[in-house]
């Protein structure tokens, strides 16, 4: 019997106590369709994912999705060419810049996997693409998992390469409003290294991601370098052991949270990875350091902070010891006490296996509720 794997890209939005106001599947297509970014506009929202798409021959495809207020697909579109994989960066990677356009930054791959670039692609505001750029070396592997507009009006990018370095990279680009390159930098040591997260204050980047480098294991390693890509800081946190790569958040005052799993043991938990969020100052020393650890599977995908200083986050967890993944939301105050946490199964319950969950992205919605991204997946004959 032949079975496949089925990803529902779908979409949820909570009220301000964070309960389900509506939920809807987007997408429902063999393979898998991973959501990447969410943005609320006037009469409904965007959805940046990275999933299969037929019209390009079957290849990986960035896709964006229109949606009404309450969820229902209006139209969708792709970036994509036969022969070519493209995919959008990590959480939030999809973004509406000052004067109503959006940009997105990920990367392309040839057909054999042997060559990857960078990849940005800027939109106007009605998501038609207005131009494409790549950055990178012929015969090398590079990506962009995070982009972010710069105060000159260009636009910073960050992943890894291993163009310098077979074992890859912190790889950040710098170019100007119309996506030509200025300027690039490589960070790291001998180890691989995994860039993750990028942010920017007072002209300053502050990067994130894991290292091999600095360990017999692997750590979170995060630097703050100036607007020339300078380092001003560079530091490592975490254990002896092979911690989950940790990712970065910036906050109003110029902090930053750094999240993520360590490898260890809290709370008496059998999965290898105790997930934490932790208040770092703009020198990068700690602050406080809180642990969301649940005794099975459980991964953090976002964090933001919201208007009034207070913390949120998502991810999927292990639903009640039932081996089934639920979406976990939850909120911190701005001292890191946990206030409230919520689990939030599909309203569909078929008789065939799937598992729903928050995945990637969410914002905080005009109403003071939240737009939040997922996956349902479902295993059929």
């Amino acid at each position: 019997m032949r079975q496949f794997l089925i990803a529902w890209l779908a979409v949820v939005t909570f009220g301000i106590r964070a309960q389900p106001t509506f939920e809807n599947v987007i997408v429902d297509v063999p393979g898998e369709n991973i959501p990447t970014s969410v943005i609320e506009l006037d009469d409904g929202y965007l959805i940046c994912a990275t999933g299969f798409e037929s019209a390009v021959g079957g290849w990986v495809s960035i896709r964006i999705f229109k949606t009404d207020n309450v969820g229902n697909l209006i139209w969708q579109k792709y970036v994509g060419k036969e022969n070519f994989g493209h995919s959008s960066g990590f959480n939030g990677s999809f973004k509406k810049i000052n004067n109503g356009e959006y940009v997105v930054g990920g990367r392309i791959i040839n057909s054999a996997g042997t060559e990857s670039k960078v990849l940005l692609v800027k939109f106007n505001e009605d998501v038609d693409t207005l131009w494409t750029k790549t950055y990178g070396y012929n015969g090398k592997l590079s990506r962009a998992n995070k982009v972010q507009k710069t105060p000159d009006d260009g636009f910073a990018l960050f992943g890894w390469t291993d163009a310098f370095d077979i074992n890859r990279d912190f790889y950040l680009i710098k170019v100007d409003s119309l996506g030509d390159f200025q300027w690039e930098k490589t960070y790291g040591g001998s180890g691989r290294e995994l860039g993750n997260s990028l942010e920017i204050y007072n002209n300053q980047f502050l990067l994130s991601g894991a290292s091999q480098s600095f360990s017999s294991g692997q750590k979170a390693y995060y630097l703050k370098v100036d607007s020339m890509g300078t380092p001003i800081f560079e530091k490592t946190y975490g254990t002896q052991g092979v911690d989950a790569a940790a990712q970065l958040t910036l906050l109003k005052s110029g902090e930053f949270l750094l999240w993520g799993g360590l490898d260890t043991v809290v709370n008496n938990t059998e999965w290898q990875w105790a997930e934490f969020i932790a208040k770092f100052d703009t020198s990068g020393d700690i602050i406080w350091r809180t642990f969301l650890s649940k005794r099975q599977r459980h991964q953090i995908w976002q964090v933001r902070e919201l208007e009034d200083g207070t913390i949120a986050f998502i991810g999927e967890a292990v639903y009640q010891g039932s081996n089934e993944d639920a979406g976990w939301m939850g909120k911190l105050d701005a001292n890191g006490n946990l206030l409230w946490e919520r689990f939030h199964i599909y309203k569909e319950r078929p008789f065939f296996w799937r598992e729903a969950k928050f995945k990637e992205d969410f914002k905080q919605t005009s109403d003071g509720g939240f737009i939040v991204t997922g996956v349902v997946w479902r295993q059929s004959d």
